[in-house]
C-alpha cells in the first residue's frame, strides 16, 4: 500500500506540475505572482522524490511537510492570480483541484510516517528501561 501511495504521489505531482505550467503560460506578460507560481510548483516534486529517497522517517517527515508548505505557497499564488483575473475559472478549478488533491495524499502519507515514528519512538524507551 504504501509503495502504491507514493506512485501516486509522484504522479499527482507532476501532473499540478504540467497543469499549472499550461495555465501560467496563457498568463499575458510575465508578471510577478505567475513567475513564482511556477516556480514554486517546480519544488514540490522535488521535495516528494527527495523525501522518497531517504531511509529514516524523520528525513522523509521533513521533506514531506516541505512540500506540504511549498503546496500552500502555490496556492495562495494561485489565488493572487485568479482574482487579478489573469487566469481563467477553468484553469484556476483544475489546478486547485490538483493541489488540494495532492495536498490530501501527502497528509495521509504524513500520518502514517509519524505513526510509524511514534512506534519507534516507543519500542526504543521500552528497551532502554529493561
Amino acid at each position: 500500500m504504501k509503495e502504491y501511495l507514493e506512485q501516486q504521489l509522484k504522479k499527482k505531482a507532476h501532473e499540478l506540475v504540467m497543469a499549472t505550467f499550461r495555465v501560467v503560460s496563457r498568463v499575458r506578460g510575465s508578471k510577478g505572482p505567475a513567475i513564482s507560481l511556477r516556480k514554486t510548483v517546480g519544488k514540490i516534486p522535488v521535495s516528494i522524490f527527495e523525501a522518497q529517497s531517504r531511509d529514516f522517517s524523520e528525513d522523509k517527515l521533513r521533506y514531506f511537510l516541505e512540500a506540504r508548505n511549498t503546496i500552500f505557497e502555490a496556492s495562495y499564488y494561485l489565488d493572487i492570480l485568479y482574482n487579478d483575473n489573469s487566469i481563467s475559472y477553468y484553469g484556476y478549478k483544475n489546478v486547485k483541484t490538483k493541489i488540494e488533491l495532492l495536498d490530501k495524499i501527502l497528509v495521509s502519507r504524513i500520518r502514517a510516517i509519524d505513526k510509524r515514528k511514534a512506534k519507534e519512538e516507543y519500542k526504543v524507551s521500552i528497551r532502554s528501561k529493561a
